[in-house]
C-alpha cells in the first residue's frame, strides 16, 4: 500500500518540461520586483477613541499612522497632516478649514466640531490627508452621523 502510494506522487514523468536555470531566476526576479512594489504602497490606518460616535459635549482622540504593504510603521515619512470638514454647509466648512490647517498625527474631534443641519444633511465627513516628503498624498474619510 506504501508503495502505490509513493507511485502516485511520482510526478516526473508527467512534467512536460522543467524550467532552465534562466527561467527559474527570471521568475524569482519577478516575485521580487512584486514584492517590492507591495513594499512601496502605503495605507492610512486611523484609530477613533470613540468609534467616530459622538453625543453633546463629548470629543474622541483620532490618531493617525500609515504603513507600508509590510505592514511597517512610515508615519515619519510623512511631513504635514490636515483635516477637511465637509458639513453641506460650505461657508461653515470654509471657516473650520481654516482654522483647523494642520493636524498632528493625534488631534481631538469634539461634538462642537460638527455643523448640525438636520435639514440638508445628517452627517459631517471629515477628510485627513496625510502629505509624504516626496509629495504624494493619502486621504482617509471620517464619517460622524447625527
Amino acid at each position: 500500500m506504501l508503495r502505490s502510494y509513493v507511485e502516485d506522487l511520482s510526478f516526473i514523468d508527467k512534467v512536460e518540461k522543467i524550467p532552465t536555470q534562466s527561467e527559474l531566476t527570471e521568475a524569482v526576479d519577478a516575485v521580487y520586483e512584486l514584492i517590492d512594489s507591495i513594499a512601496g504602497i502605503h495605507y492610512m490606518i486611523i484609530r477613533q477613541s470613540r468609534s467616530g460616535q459622538l453625543g453633546y459635549g463629548e470629543e474622541e482622540t483620532v490618531t493617525v499612522s500609515v504603513v507600508n504593504g509590510y505592514g511597517r510603521d512610515v508615519t515619519s515619512e510623512y511631513i504635514r497632516f490636515f483635516i477637511t470638514r465637509d458639513s453641506g454647509d460650505e461657508a461653515s466648512d470654509a471657516v473650520w478649514n481654516t482654522e483647523h490647517t494642520s493636524v498632528e498625527t493625534e488631534f481631538t474631534i469634539s461634538f462642537s466640531d460638527l455643523s448640525l443641519n438636520f435639514e440638508t444633511r445628517t452627517s459631517n465627513v471629515f477628510t485627513v490627508t496625510a502629505i509624504h516628503k516626496d509629495s504624494d498624498a493619502l486621504t482617509y474619510e471620517l464619517e460622524y452621523e447625527f
